[in-house]
């Protein structure tokens, strides 16, 4: 491979926020099938997916926890940011009612401390 294409390829992964690369990296898995997999406690789908201490899975759109799992307990911070995380928020919502799940609301505070993310943004 050409080194200028190797720099191409990695601009655009350096340069991509983290949705477009679970875009490139995981083909074919649509945001809520990703989101799914969230509720199922799934790692590994892409750098937003991330195993914590204390046995949570944690749902990151960028730096921000937008959700937390752990045993069938959602956590959802309830703070508005973005409309593109307003939305993860409430397909976060809905999907766990439809699996029978009870989210919960709770400060982007509270769901740092909860999982045992730094305080510190």
């Amino acid at each position: 491979m050409k080194q200028s294409t190797m720099n191409e390829i990695l601009g655009v992964l350096v340069t991509a926020n983290r949705s477009d690369l679970a875009k490139m990296l995981v083909v074919g898995m649509s945001n809520e099938d990703f989101l799914r997999k969230f509720l199922d406690g799934g790692t590994g789908v892409d750098r937003n997916l991330k195993s914590l201490i204390n046995n949570f899975v944690v749902l990151f759109h960028y730096d921000t926890p937008v959700a937390a799992i752990k045993n069938n307990f959602v956590f959802v911070n309830k703070e508005k940011y973005s409309a593109t995380t307003t939305n993860l928020q409430n397909k976060i919502r809905k999907l766990a009612e439809e699996r029978g799940d009870k989210p919960k609301d709770i400060s982007e505070l509270d769901l740092r401390k909860k999982v045992g993310l730094s305080e510190v943004f």
